[in-house]
């Protein structure tokens, strides 16, 4: 079985590389039709929309290749980040209002993306490796850690739990901040 799920992961990979050069093919492509007949011309729109296309497929594919090795896909690392946000930018000035504003976090991120709040919570818990009474705190003292100390530990620890595809997006967060580009 294990075999058969490194198998599935490669082959995927090299799909994925795949249509990543596909893609940037496209948009050269894309470019040079903006020049020859301008922005607006069907042809440069068509090139557009199939690029569109091309990179969703690719952002697809990058959390199924999260799922097959039991890592944290892309669309959770972005509910993950807004949680973050939401924190950051809550005003919270010590530990306590953090925890004030992850409860708002929790609630904000499970509207926007139309999910349980308790499965943001996992994420931000159990799918990090941190379990137990104390998980929740431990979440909260990493972020507080980052927000107040400048401590990389949170960012680490996403990352560890994360697919590799997914690693810019993050070090481009933290890096930033913590906007959400």
């Amino acid at each position: 079985m294990e075999n058969q799920r490194e198998s599935k992961y490669q082959k995927a990979n090299e799909v994925l590389k795949r249509v990543n050069l596909a893609w940037k093919k496209l948009d050269e492509i894309e470019k040079e039709t903006e020049e020859i007949f301008g922005y607006e011309h069907l042809a440069t729109e068509s090139i557009g929309f199939a690029a569109v296309h091309l990179m969703n497929a690719v952002m697809e594919i990058e959390d199924r290749l999260a799922i097959l090795i039991n890592k944290i896909s892309g669309k959770s690392i972005n509910q993950l980040m807004d949680v973050i946000f939401i924190i950051k930018y809550s005003g919270a000035n010590n530990i306590y209002k953090t925890q004030e504003a992850f409860q708002n976090a929790l609630e904000c991120v499970s509207k926007k993306y139309q999910i349980e709040r308790n499965t943001v919570a996992d994420l931000c818990t159990r799918r990090l490796g941190l379990t137990g009474a104390g998980a929740t705190d431990d979440f909260l003292h990493l972020v507080a850690n980052w927000l107040f100390k400048n401590d990389e530990s949170l960012k680490m620890l996403i990352e560890k739990h994360s697919a590799q595809t997914m690693h810019q997006k993050i070090e481009e967060f933290f890096n930033s901040e913590g906007r959400i580009q």
